[in-house]
């Protein structure tokens, strides 16, 4: 498979070969790993410290300045009608191409106090990043959150184009479960946090049917091989008198269904033995 969207060349491709991502479905299923609530617009006047915001007003100000040790900050200045506030970025010249003084923009980030001066580091910026909940992705090289934002919010239809939902109408309707378009739809550009839950779950449960059906197949995989060799029936009576301790009902029940294995002509023996520390595995191993 390859990718169908476009935008995506041979040097973008080599980038999300790094997040073993080769094609529109891998693209759809590369999860956000957190999220940061910028859902809030406020004007500027009503930040807090701490509290993550989304604000918005008029670039009054603008500089790009480089320090004596070649570093450099950028600064801009926003105001809106109910106060003036300061963004401040670290070597990020670029930044200065994408505004002007003079142009309305929205900024989201979370306020800090900074000189006695309440300021927001490296907000996020644009239509993508702000005033939503905003996904922040697993990265790479040259392939930030910003970029699989802005990809998969405008090439969503496309890479889910394909997609196929293996639960039910009838089981979606009686568990309540979103449909499987909708809840990827939700994980990547979450409405609030309502639908994001709800998301969540459903994919949460796509993976746990996924294990539990690829146990099955196993299992009925491994009921089509003939045990290769049979024990004969042994005692382990001996042992078990010599230990300097009774074992539980619930060891005794674990051995006798692992004997009961061993000693089958039609089944190959498959068992996992778990417990807690101290449970008694050793000996039922033994």
């Amino acid at each position: 498979m390859s990718f169908q969207i476009n935008g995506i060349g041979p040097k973008t491709e080599d980038k999300l070969k790094l997040l073993n991502i080769f094609s529109d479905l891998d693209l759809l299923y590369h999860f956000p790993h957190r999220y940061l609530d910028f859902s809030k617009s406020i004007p500027i006047s009503k930040i807090n410290v701490g509290e993550n915001c989304t604000i918005s007003g008029l670039i009054v100000h603008l500089d790009n300045i480089y320090t004596r040790s070649g570093k450099s900050l950028q600064k801009i200045l926003l105001k809106d009608q109910s106060s003036q506030i300061e963004l401040v970025w670290f070597n990020q010249p670029f930044l200065v191409k994408n505004f002007k003084v003079g142009d309305t923009w929205a900024f989201a980030g979370t306020p800090t106090l900074y000189k006695n001066k309440i300021t927001i580091f490296a907000p996020e910026y644009g239509q993508y990043n702000t005033g939503k909940i905003i996904p922040i992705y697993p990265e790479t090289k040259g392939l930030s959150s910003r970029w699989f934002r802005k990809t998969i919010s405008l090439h969503f239809d496309t890479l889910q184009k394909k997609l196929s939902d293996s639960l039910p109408p009838k089981l979606l309707s009686k568990n309540n479960l979103l449909p499987l378009n909708e809840a990827l739809k939700n994980i990547h550009l979450p409405q609030n946090q309502e639908s994001l839950n709800s998301a969540r779950f459903r994919l949460a449960l796509d993976e746990i049917i996924s294990l539990l059906s690829l146990s099955h197949l196993q299992k009925k995989s491994w009921e089509l091989n003939k045990p290769k060799f049979i024990l004969k029936n042994f005692s382990t009576t001996k042992l078990i008198n010599s230990l300097p301790f009774k074992l539980t009902s619930s060891q005794i029940q674990a051995w006798e269904e692992i004997r009961a294995d061993l000693l089958s002509k039609t089944k190959v023996t498959n068992r996992l033995l778990c417990g807690d520390v101290g449970s008694g595995k050793t000996i039922i191993a033994l």
